[in-house]
């Protein structure tokens, strides 16, 4: 308990136990202003909320925090009240405290450790996704494994035949004296049928050696418009309109040009598909910061790498103005031969083929409706 006059300030009287903690003598406190406690490690308002209560008579009640003579710090609550004369005059201020110091302690080691166990939590639950995410990616592996050897198996047992009958056709086709209207359309369908077969057999080729990459620096920009120049004829038969909006100063990035190219063919070619009665296709690129919202929509696991939010990216977006994919399908465009075209049109391999170049360049392939109509492509590589 520590009684002051207020008219002055001084210390009027002490108790013995508020000298044990401050390390004050007697000597050092009686008489002496209470600017000699050091009391100036609380907040300014709470001061000022201190002084308006005990001056105007009220009781205040609040902690302090607070040196001892040897320098250390202390907590103390305190309950300050005033005492009046008979005129109502406030003559002293009374302030009775107690030392809390250890029980701040156990609340400060209480948080660290709370802190610690959120923090460690967090670390096993990275770690958990971490796990998932290698084991999704070994799953991922083993099926494109399992393709690789069917793809290997479908060549040795398909394409010498599909030789075969190709070899056929065009002897019939140079053989064939009449005209028969019939006869001639039975052969183009043959004809369509086996390089149909083909296309198959072509693009399982190309999933069971995705991952033979023949790695260069690539100047992504350039890679777009050779594709773009590639698909010029098919562009302005089906008359769409390509608009670029490429971002200024993009970095070159490694690279197998030649499996990149097939990426984006193939998307320009779905974007194509999708807009029969012509349209808009938006190429468009940037370099930017993952967002953690944009992280977390990464779709499934990444067969080199994760992306992860403040990862810098290079994006490349492929708009269509079509009529978009429903709902229901969006999740299976990457399954092998699913495909949302008509018949005749796509193997289903695709996508698929896509999306596992892009993968084992530790990058990102997604699709997704956009809101005013029409899919947007995104190809993320890490820069």
């Amino acid at each position: 308990m520590v009684v002051i006059s207020s008219s002055r300030g001084d210390i009027e009287y002490v108790n013995p136990k508020f000298t044990q903690v401050t390390g004050y003598t007697l000597e050092e406190l009686i008489g002496k202003n209470v600017r000699v406690l050091k009391s100036d490690h609380t907040s300014r308002e709470e001061y000022a909320r201190l002084w308006d209560d005990i001056s105007a008579g009220r009781e205040w009640r609040g902690q302090f925090y607070n040196r001892k003579k040897n320098g250390e710090f202390y907590w103390a609550t305190a309950i300050i009240s005033s005492i009046k004369n008979a005129e109502g005059v406030i003559t002293h201020y009374v302030s009775v405290q107690e030392d809390i110091t250890e029980r701040k302690q156990a609340e400060e080691q209480m948080r660290q450790l709370n802190e610690d166990l959120l923090r460690k939590q967090q670390e096993l639950l990275a770690a958990m996704e971490e796990l998932e995410a290698t084991q999704m990616q070994l799953v991922e592996a083993e099926k494109m494994k399992t393709i690789g050897d069917l793809a290997a198996g479908v060549v040795h047992e398909v394409k010498n035949p599909l030789g075969i009958l190709r070899l056929g056709l065009e002897y019939l086709s140079r053989q064939r004296g009449n005209k028969d209207p019939d006869a001639v359309q039975i052969m183009d369908d043959m004809r369509h049928a086996v390089e149909r077969a083909s296309s198959v057999v072509g693009e399982l080729l190309s999933l069971g050696k995705a991952q033979e990459l023949a790695m260069g620096t690539v100047d992504l920009h350039n890679l777009l418009e050779g594709s773009l120049a590639l698909l010029r004829v098919a562009l302005a038969n089906n008359r769409v309109k390509v608009v670029r909006e490429l971002a200024p100063g993009l970095p070159a990035l490694r690279l197998d040009a030649r499996k990149i190219e097939q990426v984006f063919i193939n998307l320009v070619m779905n974007a194509i598909h999708a807009m029969p009665d012509g349209g808009t296709l938006t190429v468009r690129t940037c370099v930017k910061q993952l967002d953690p919202a944009e992280a977390d929509a990464v779709p499934g696991p990444q067969l080199r790498s994760r992306l992860r939010s403040g990862d810098t990216v290079v994006m490349v977006d492929i708009d269509d103005t079509g009529i978009g994919i429903s709902e229901d399908k969006l999740p299976k465009v990457f399954d092998p031969f699913f495909t949302t075209k008509t018949q005749g049109k796509g193997t289903g391999l695709g996508l698929t083929v896509c999306k596992t170049i892009v993968g084992f360049h530790g990058g990102v392939l997604n699709l997704r409706n956009r809101p005013e109509g029409g899919v947007r492509a995104s190809v993320m590589f890490k820069a």
